[in-house]
C-alpha cells in the first residue's frame, strides 16, 4: 500500500493461540504499539456447605433421622468434595461427591440410634436433634451422654423426595 501525504499505513494482526493468548499489533507509519490480552483463567473449585436439614427434629431410638446438606461449588471448574458427617464432633460417615463448576449437589444420610441431644455437623454448618428414650428406658440415664452406637445409611435421592 502506498503512502501519501496525510495517510498512514495501519496493520492489525490478531493471533489466538491454544492457551487463549491474544496479541494485537498495531503498526503505523509514525509509531508501533503492541497490546497483549490474557483472559483470566477460571477460578479453582471452592466449596460451601449450606441448608443442613434434619428430619424429624425429635425422634425415638428406632426412628430413622434423615440428614441432608447442600454442597455448592462457587469456583469456575468442577471439583470433588468429601462431605463428612459428624455427630457430637465425632466423624461418623462420609461421602465423596463431584460438583460441577457453579453447581450444587446434595448429600444425605439416615441415622438410627443414640439418645439425648445430638449435634450434627457437615462442613461448617451444624444443627441438632433430640432422640427421646422409649417409655421402657429411664430418661435420666441418658440425659447427658448418648450411647456411641449408631446405624447410619445413605438413602437414595428418590427416598429423600418421598419424605
Amino acid at each position: 500500500m502506498r503512502q501519501g501525504k496525510g495517510r498512514a499505513l495501519i496493520i492489525l494482526i490478531v493471533v489466538l493461540t491454544a492457551v487463549s493468548l491474544m496479541v494485537i499489533n498495531i503498526s503505523c507509519s509514525e509509531s508501533s504499539s503492541a497490546y497483549t490480552y490474557m483472559p483470566t483463567p477460571p477460578a479453582p473449585a471452592s466449596f460451601s456447605v449450606t441448608n443442613l436439614v434434619i428430619t424429624p427434629l425429635v425422634a425415638q431410638p428406632t426412628d430413622a433421622v434423615t440428614i441432608t446438606a447442600e454442597v455448592t461449588n462457587m469456583g469456575g471448574t468442577s471439583g470433588s468434595y468429601l462431605a463428612v458427617l459428624k455427630l457430637n464432633d465425632i466423624p461418623k460417615a462420609q461421602q465423596q461427591i463431584s460438583v460441577p463448576a457453579q453447581g450444587k449437589q446434595y448429600v444425605s444420610w439416615q441415622i438410627k440410634g443414640g439418645l439425648g441431644n445430638l449435634l450434627v455437623s457437615v462442613g461448617e454448618v451444624s444443627a441438632s436433634y433430640t432422640v427421646l428414650p422409649s417409655s421402657t428406658q429411664a430418661s435420666s440415664q441418658y440425659a447427658t451422654q448418648p450411647p456411641a452406637q449408631y446405624n447410619i445409611s445413605q438413602p437414595s435421592y428418590n427416598d429423600i423426595l418421598r419424605q
